[in-house]
């Protein structure tokens, strides 16, 4: 600021009137953004992760309360959210398929990094089935990381059928196993993998490449993309 001040100065002593004024409104116009740079700059960022898996949680919903402020989580469970003066905040942090959000207080200290890691539980009452994970936790296809992902439980979703359902089911299998746009409920007469219908979301690991390639695969096949619901 005392650089601006002198520059201001030196321009008095030596430049025309015209200069004068048009340094004047540059610098102080320079000032001006300075000052409000520094307004509102911290930043609360962190990552939610899996309190059972210890995976983190993609596409999660975090708000800060009281204020305009959130954001949603990245596929590596990543969040930053900027704009807060130094204070005391509660966050939440949730899907809006949980109804039981994870909700805390936090603190922003002047020039200082706020980093949270946050562990989401899904509780007994959401309507989330709580899907068994597998042990290998890399795509077979891919063999990149996972990550934790909500789906809808197929209960209305109408199969393909015919030659369309036997094309689509030989790409999934070899191209994008591990896409899960949505979970498949079963059947009522197969106990072992039937889902009830209150269950209408539920938890399963998700592999981008798999989602680039399925989403890839469906441009190219429009006819069949039309009978999917996602």
């Amino acid at each position: 600021m005392l650089m601006l001040l002198d520059i201001i100065r030196d321009q008095n002593m030596n430049g025309s009137s015209g200069n004068k004024k048009h340094l004047i409104f540059v610098l102080t116009t320079v000032l001006v953004l300075m000052l409000s740079s520094h307004i509102n700059s911290e930043v609360f960022h962190g990552k939610i992760i899996d309190s059972e898996s210890q995976l983190p949680v993609a596409y999660c919903n975090v708000s800060v309360r009281d204020t305009k402020a959130g954001g949603s989580t990245l596929q590596d469970g990543t969040f930053s959210i900027s704009g807060f003066e130094p204070g005391l905040f509660v966050y939440e942090a949730g899907r809006p398929s949980t109804e039981c959000p994870s909700v805390d207080t936090f603190r922003i200290e002047e020039n200082e990094d706020t980093y949270l890691v946050i562990l989401l539980e899904y509780c007994g009452i959401s309507r989330i089935w709580n899907t068994t994970l597998p042990e290998n936790l890399l795509c077979e296809v891919h063999n990149i990381d996972m990550f934790i992902d909500t789906v809808f439980v197929g209960h209305h979703f109408k199969p393909l059928g015919g030659v369309d359902d036997e094309i689509y089911s030989s790409a999934e299998e070899s191209q994008f196993p591990n896409a899960h746009a949505w979970y498949f409920c079963g059947k009522r007469d197969d106990d072992q993998i039937y889902i009830e219908p209150q269950w209408r979301y539920a938890r399963v690991l998700r592999c981008p490449e798999c989602i680039k390639a399925r989403n890839k695969w469906l441009d190219n096949n429009v006819h069949i993309k039309s009978g999917l619901p996602y």
